[in-house]
């Protein structure tokens, strides 16, 4: 690689992760109401012993990422090093399927990813989320390249940032499994999942046990039951408006007709590696946002893979005119339908009560992520809004 090369790859880099920095910066702790708890169980454990999970059954490894680096450092540097765990996670992945990194086509991926609003800046938050992504990133790259025994410790760290990643973890094994027959035979794919399994209990068991009167074991403690609770009914308007709104108000047509046409029409793509180690993963996390359509969040790993699959079977041209409509998201947007909220305080959990088909353009999703940065401020826990580290009590 020439100088220019490098001289190029820095500029592009540098520009992603300053953009990083910078809303970091403004954002704080961002919007994820969830950044509080992580960072408080860490604060409790640390200065008292008492263990209180942040949700559930505890996420002891974003608890102890999240809560170390807030403590310690603050908003922004806690916030920015969320974000970096998010890119790397999209080059892993991408490292996943391609040694070479320093061709054009990585750069078109994390520009695709980075160009999708809600995508971008749900990642620049000191949420979980980012975390889990970059530890399964990291086994799935570390899977590809049959390193197993340290593809099983960040399998199983992912699920300890969110253990909804277990369904993606055990996927993404069977699919390695399905797709390398003839090198892996059914006894080593079970020593794999056993394996991951012993690392999983290791993460979770010694939390559970040591403090175990503090976890919240039933399922309705755990998840907020949609709307009027699971029937279909009440969650298929939910995963389609929503799937819609991550997908792009503009962008999810055309990515709709690319997947129809390749897949289903053409079918070569079905042959490619990418789509065979994506497609089980892709399913899953379908499944699970229908079953719980809370955070946007959880469908993230599914557009991350069909970017990738679109990445690498689609003309360039094609990829351009998604970005170009993923940054008009951006600055305007529409909805459809307009939705009634039981609470219009931001401090408040969101729930939807009813909603009435009326079609209206809105102000885009940067507006938006601007509109909710005051959120940091509905916690006054040591200063929780003002973003210092949280060791300097008030």
């Amino acid at each position: 690689m020439n100088l220019n090369h490098r001289i190029v790859n820095i500029v592009f880099y540098l520009f992603f992760l300053s953009v990083g920095y910078y809303l970091s910066l403004i954002k704080g702790y961002g919007s994820d109401g969830d950044s509080h708890s992580l960072s408080r169980t860490y604060v409790d454990l640390y200065e008292s012993g008492f263990y209180t999970p942040s949700r559930g059954y505890g996420h002891p490894t974003a608890e102890l990422i999240i809560g170390f680096l807030s403590y310690n450092y603050g908003a922004t540097i806690t916030t920015f090093f969320s974000f970096l765990a998010f890119f790397l996670s999209i080059i892993f992945i991408y490292n996943a399927f391609e040694d070479n990194l320093n061709n054009g086509k990585l750069k078109l991926f994390i520009i695709l990813c980075v160009s999708n609003s809600l995508l971008f800046f749900d990642n620049i938050n000191s949420s979980d989320f980012p975390w889990a992504l970059l530890f399964f990133s990291l086994g799935f790259l570390l899977m590809k390249k049959e390193n197993y025994i340290f593809c099983c410790i960040f399998f199983a760290l992912s699920v300890g940032c969110r253990y909804n990643f277990i369904g993606f973890v055990y996927v993404a094994i069977f699919s390695h499994w399905l797709i390398n027959k003839e090198k892996i035979n059914f006894k080593k794919f079970f020593l794999i999942s056993t394996g991951i399994t012993f690392a999983v209990c290791i993460v979770f068991i010694p939390i559970n046990y040591i403090y175990g009167d503090n976890i919240l074991w039933a399922f309705s403690e755990r998840i907020a039951q949609p709307g009027n609770g699971y029937y279909f009914k009440e969650l298929f308007p939910r995963f389609v408006y929503k799937s819609f709104k991550l997908f792009g108000v503009y962008s999810s047509y055309i990515i709709l007709f690319f997947l129809i046409k390749e897949v289903f029409l053409k079918k070569i793509i079905r042959h490619s590696k990418i789509f065979k180690y994506s497609v089980l993963i892709i399913l899953i996390n379908f499944v699970v946002f229908f079953i719980f359509p809370a955070k946007i969040t959880y469908l993230h790993p599914a557009i991350i893979f069909i970017y990738l699959v679109l990445v690498f079977n689609i003309k360039k041209k094609y990829i351009y005119l998604i970005v170009i409509f993923n940054l008009l998201q951006w600055i305007v947007s529409y909805d459809f339908i307009k939705i009634k909220y039981r609470n219009i305080d931001i401090c408040k959990a969101v729930h939807a009560i009813s909603a009435k088909v009326d079609f209206q353009f809105v102000q885009g999703e940067y507006y938006y992520m601007l509109r909710d940065i005051p959120i940091k401020n509905c916690s006054n826990y040591r200063g929780y809004g003002d973003g210092l580290p949280l060791k300097y009590k008030n």
